[in-house]
């Protein structure tokens, strides 16, 4: 059917339209006297049928060829809009999902997000450094180890937060929350823009501000949390060691203390690689980094060296969270086979219990081989530099390997993902562009519904870790989908 028979078709149907709805008493249609808002409707649709089909109809007059091959180039042109407006798209998706609509319209009065961070047992402010400094208190006061409970945090941590016992409570809190802000400033934009590729500082922007509102950096300020300083200290390590190679002493040492301050940095490691194909430099990179850390576990002697691991190693092996802002393959995993997020038989858990171990084998297998197949790419390809694909993965592999691993740690998420969307340019090729725009569409959504608060999403998404595991797969895709398998060059 050519354009002109549609634009005549749509005209035809609003001329009736129109005409039923503004004759429907005539005909005994309405059940009312006079005009009521549904003729209003068929009135308004009708009239706008018609102007459709009458602006159409005049395209269609216009020089035949021309016409069509302007009509062709549009549709060809829809899939190329930049990595931005896929960005911003999946943004504004989520803001109208999870803000718009359970703000305006779930409740008769406007109501905001109230108790969104989960209080629990806390009774204040700044809850966790304050137990982390009572530990710190006791262990300085009565010698006693401070591992006898879910404190797993590295005997150097205890020399570094000592000092702030001399601040007292709500003094070191601030101090916190004063260092937490700059880490984050620094971490999620000044590193980004350092360390892109493209120097784009647009969507680096945007990230940084939308997540300086987010849940997850809320919920870090208010307990009092050092997870941003923690990451703002090894990205600070990458960016000396890939961009000021001369700097690499620094940068091992920064990213010891990270270590040292929450451990998890361990999986950025992979970071610390120029060229893969070098492997006994990277040999005697990495086992110097490993022992120099080993060492540090002994700053304060060899007992509270076994009281850490043993501590770390229990909690590691029989802790499992059944916390909605728990991000952890182990509490994904505990759900799923214990409500089965309301989408799974009652009668049907018993039987998904038992293969508890070998569900959460498959998530660590595919995380597995995502690290695995870009580190293979990259060596087959002789790449060189920093990957902002690996830095992406490493850092999801640090929110959702450990067994206790919480929503304050989100704002990680930033600068990996900043880094990695800024650099990204229009592919080329039809189906790289296609592919590649509905794989960065996807990441960036799976990314914004970490920024609400469990308590208003879906049951079935309350956890993050879908999100975090759908923002895995597609960003691994993307890496292929926007890649020339016959291209080798250097990423500086």
């Amino acid at each position: 059917m050519g354009m002109k028979n549609i634009a005549s078709v749509l005209i035809v149907i609003g001329i009736l339209l129109a005409s039923i709805s503004v004759f429907g008493d005539l005909v005994g249609l309405s059940g009312r006297a006079g005009i009521g808002a549904t003729q209003f409707l068929g009135i308004d649709a009708g009239v706008g049928l018609i102007l459709l089909g009458i602006g159409l109809l005049t395209v269609s007059r216009s020089d035949g060829p021309a016409r069509s091959e302007r009509w062709s180039n549009l549709l060809n042109r829809i899939p190329d809009p930049p990595p931005m407006f896929w960005v911003i798209a999946g943004f504004l998706a989520v803001y109208l999902f999870l803000f718009i609509s359970p703000v305006f319209f779930t409740k008769p009065s406007i109501q905001y997000f109230t108790k969104y961070i989960p209080d629990a047992y806390v009774t204040h402010i700044g809850f966790d450094i304050d137990m982390t400094m009572g530990r710190v208190g006791r262990w300085l006061t009565t010698g006693n180890s401070p591992y006898h409970d879910l404190y797993y945090y590295s005997p150097l941590t205890l020399v570094i937060f000592a000092p702030l016992l001399l601040l007292g409570y709500p003094a070191y809190f601030t101090f916190s929350t004063i260092i937490t802000v700059i880490a984050f400033i620094a971490c999620s934009l000044i590193l980004p823009i350092l360390m892109s590729q493209k120097k784009n500082p647009v969507l680096i922007l945007f990230l940084f501000v939308t997540g300086m509102f987010s849940y997850g950096f809320q919920f870090e300020l208010e307990r009092g949390q050092y997870n941003v300083i923690t990451f703002a200290l090894a990205l600070f390590a990458i960016y000396l060691f890939h961009y000021h190679e001369r700097l690499w002493f620094y940068a091992y040492i920064l990213f010891s203390l990270a270590i040292q301050l929450k451990i998890y940095p361990i999986f950025l490691t992979v970071m610390f690689i120029r060229d893969w194909r070098d492997w006994k430099v990277n040999i005697k990179r990495i086992a110097g980094l490993a022992l120099f850390n080993v060492a540090l576990l002994f700053v304060l002697g060899y007992r509270l060296f076994l009281d850490f691991v043993n501590n770390l190693t229990g909690v590691q092996l029989a802790y499992q969270s059944s916390r909605r802002e728990d991000l952890s393959i182990a509490g994904f995993v505990l759900d799923l086979t214990t409500d089965g997020f309301g989408i799974i038989p009652a009668n049907a858990l018993p039987a998904l219990t038992r293969y508890t171990g070998l569900i959460e084998g498959i998530f660590f297998l595919v995380l597995g081989l995502c690290f695995l197949a870009i580190i293979v790419t990259e060596y087959r390809r002789r790449r060189q530099g920093c990957n902002p694909h690996l830095l992406l993965i490493a850092t999801i592999g640090m929110l959702v390997i450990p067994s206790a691993s919480v929503d304050y740690k989100l704002p990680l998420l930033i600068a990996p993902l900043a880094i990695l969307l800024s650099d990204l340019d229009v592919a080329k090729g039809v189906w790289r562009k296609r592919l590649s725009s509905a794989l960065i569409f996807i990441a960036s959504t799976a990314y914004w519904l970490t920024l609400y608060p469990f308590t208003v999403k879906p049951f079935i998404i309350s956890r993050n870790f879908p999100a975090l595991f759908v923002l895995l797969i597609s960003s691994t895709l993307l890496y292929y989908s926007r890649e020339d398998p016959d291209q080798e060059r250097q990423i500086r």
